[in-house]
């Protein structure tokens, strides 16, 4: 399960909610993701469980191929389950994933994937700023767009470099997380039993609370990165604030800073 939140307020409102000690997202039941609805109504944008529970509603109120689907997957993998030794043999993990898709995956996905286009953004930003000051004619206007031109050689291939770096770490860690959750997944069906050790639970945990703070330091980068392009567009741009963006201790200083917090802070996270 992976938390997106729109909004500074909501992560606070998570950080509340996660320090109740659910541990692993599926103990967070449909109750007490209401109870919290109710409590933190109108605070948070998104409250965890609360999407899960909607489409397993809406699924179960329209029947259909995709939910038969999802149960023949879902039937044999656990029975592939109880009888494989590694999880690296199994045949229908596959299937049920793509029978059954989980929206905060898939949304989660494209938000790693749009992540990968900042500097884009900004290189777009930037340009189309400077062209419009350039057609405007005039020496401020043309002194300005010299210097927002100036942002495109400036330490915007550093960023880049830092963000694939951390958004590969990102996917690396998720994939090695993924087999682990199978592995305590599988150790579990053979036991037929429902219920986790102390140490599964504390690992599942432990994977989710991981998960959720890329999230949080994303949502952060991708903040300072509204600000770059919110200051490269204002029309009220001018020397002084463009060095705000580029020159020392800038937002791109920010920037990069902020990559290498967060980066410093997965390698470090432990399972």
């Amino acid at each position: 399960t992976i938390y997106i939140f729109e909004d500074p307020k909501s992560e606070l409102i998570s950080s509340q909610i996660l320090s109740k000690g659910w541990g692993p997202p599926k103990n967070y039941t449909v109750q007490a993701a209401i109870a919290d609805a109710i409590v933190y109504h109108g605070a948070c944008s998104i409250i965890a469980g609360m999407e899960q529970a909607n489409q397993a509603i809406k699924e179960f109120d329209n029947p259909g191929a995709d939910m038969i689907a999802k149960a023949l997957c879902e039937k044999r993998r656990l029975d592939e389950m109880s009888t494989i030794d590694s999880p690296k043999h199994r045949k229908w993990t596959d299937c049920a994933r793509v029978s059954a898709p989980s929206p905060k995956y898939d949304a989660y996905r494209t938000f790693l994937d749009d992540f990968m286009g900042i500097t884009h953004r900004i290189e777009k930003a930037v340009k189309a700023q400077s062209n419009a000051l350039r057609k405007a004619d005039g020496t401020d206007n043309t002194a300005k767009a010299d210097a927002l031109d100036g942002l495109l050689t400036v330490k915007l291939d550093t960023i880049q470099e830092k963000l694939e770096a951390y958004i590969n770490a990102i996917q690396a860690k998720r994939k090695v997380n993924e087999a682990k959750k199978e592995e305590i997944e599988l150790r579990r069906t053979q036991r037929r039993t429902t219920t986790y050790t102390e140490q599964e639970r504390n690992a599942l945990d432990n994977m989710a609370r991981e998960e959720m703070e890329s999230t949080i330091k994303l949502k952060g980068i991708k903040r300072i990165v509204d600000e770059i392009i919110d200051k490269v567009k204002d029309p009220n741009t001018n020397e002084n604030s463009i060095k705000e963006i580029g020159g020392k201790n800038g937002l791109y200083d920010k920037l990069i800073q902020a990559l290498d917090d967060a980066k410093e802070a997965l390698n470090k996270a432990k399972i």
